[in-house]
């Protein structure tokens, strides 16, 4: 027998019991420039695998959060804006890895420039409904691979 090590994840979808997993991501961003003038394209890139029934989950959605804490009341929270979905609307089968590339241009931008001194862009991850399978239907992104992609003008 392999032991496998724990590779943490984002995950979105269901478990076997059936609970809705909805994803989170933060991004810092007081690292950047204070000069940028633009922010000319921001993608959100990442690498996924899918498990299960991911078909059965219906529409995913990607939002644009503002939250301060990391409990019910993000999940609940309306979201700044919808970005569309993250995952193509026909499922791929169990085991199957998916590189995402998902424009957050505006959101960034939004963000950068806004009054507040915490710079930083989050984004919730989710899908429609649930599978009542008793089964894992998900989708796994690799905390590790998780990256924000930017162009930007400065003077």
């Amino acid at each position: 027998s392999a032991r496998l090590p724990y590779m943490p994840a984002v995950c979105v979808g269901d478990d076997a019991n059936n609970v809705r997993y909805t994803g989170f991501i933060t991004f810092d961003l007081n690292t950047l420039s204070a000069s940028i003038t633009r922010i000319t394209n921001a993608a959100l890139l990442a690498d996924a695998t899918t498990y299960g029934a991911t078909s059965s989950l219906g529409a995913s959605k990607l939002e644009h959060v503002v939250f301060g804490e990391l409990d019910a009341g993000a999940l609940a929270l309306p979201a700044n804006s919808d970005l569309g979905p993250f995952y193509p609307s026909v499922g791929a089968p169990s085991g199957s890895s998916l590189r995402l590339d998902l424009d957050v241009t505006s959101s960034i931008s939004a963000d950068y420039v806004a009054a507040s001194a915490l710079k930083r862009s989050q984004f919730r991850l989710s899908f429609a409904t649930i599978a009542v399978n008793s089964a894992w239907d998900d989708v796994e992104i690799a905390t590790s691979s998780i990256e924000l992609s930017l162009s930007y003008l400065i003077p």
